[in-house]
C-alpha cells in the first residue's frame, strides 16, 4: 500500500473492526486450513460472515463475483453449508455532480450451498493448489489459469495504474489483457 492510499483504506478497517465487536468478537478473524491452504474469516460462528466495504454510488442487487467465491471458499474450508456476506457502502447515493450527501448503507446477503456445491467447490479449491504448486516448481505461470477479475492483475485508482502483478510481463495466458487495454477496462470501473 502506498502512503497516498491510507486515507482510502482506514475507513473500511474501522468499519470492519466495529462490526466484527458488534458481532462478537470471540468469533472474529478464525483460521482455517483445508489441506495446507490457509483462510481467515471475517467472524465464524455455525455460519461464515464475509466483510466487505465498498466506494460505489450505487448497491447492486447482487454481490460482487469474487465476494461470492470467497464465501463459498471459506464455508467449504469452515465446514459450514450457510454464510453471509455483509457490506458496507460508505459513499452509497453519492452524486459529486450535484453535491448530493452520500448515505450509509450495509446490505446483507445469504449465501448457502449444497453438500454437493461443497463437493465442486472443495475440488476447485485444490485443482487451483495444485495448479499453482506445478506453476511454481516449474517456474511457468502460464500453468495457471487467467484471473477472471482484471484487479488481479493491475489495480488502477483516480485514472493512475498503482499496482500491477510482479509476474504480469512473464504470465501472459490467452485472453489476459494486454497492458494499454487492461488500463482502459480497469478505468472504466
Amino acid at each position: 500500500m502506498r502512503p497516498e492510499d491510507v486515507d482510502m483504506f482506514i475507513p473500511g478497517i474501522a468499519f470492519h473492526e466495529l462490526l466484527q465487536k458488534a458481532m462478537g468478537q470471540e468469533y472474529a478473524e478464525k483460521e482455517v486450513e483445508l489441506e495446507n491452504i490457509v483462510g481467515h474469516i471475517d467472524l465464524l460462528k455455525t455460519f461464515v460472515v464475509e466483510i466487505k466495504t465498498s466506494r460505489k454510488y450505487t448497491i447492486p442487487e447482487f454481490p460482487e463475483e469474487h465476494y461470492l467465491t470467497q464465501c463459498k471458499d471459506y464455508m467449504v474450508m469452515a465446514d459450514v453449508r450457510f454464510g453471509y456476506i455483509v457490506v458496507i457502502y460508505f459513499t452509497a447515493g453519492r452524486n459529486p455532480w450535484k453535491k448530493k450527501a452520500s448515505t450509509l448503507e450495509v446490505v446483507a446477503w445469504s449465501v448457502e450451498i449444497t453438500d454437493e456445491e461443497a463437493n465442486d467447490i472443495y475440488n476447485e479449491i485444490i485443482d487451483i493448489k495444485e495448479n499453482l504448486e506445478k506453476a511454481v516448481a516449474e517456474s511457468d505461470p502460464s500453468l495457471i489459469p487467467i484471473c477472471k477479475e482484471t484487479w488481479r492483475c493491475l489495480q488502477i485508482y483516480k485514472k493512475e495504474v498503482t499496482k500491477i502483478c510482479p509476474y504480469y510481463e512473464e504470465c501472459k495466458p490467452s485472453g489476459r489483457y494486454p497492458l494499454d487495454v487492461g488500463m482502459k477496462v480497469c478505468a472504466k470501473k
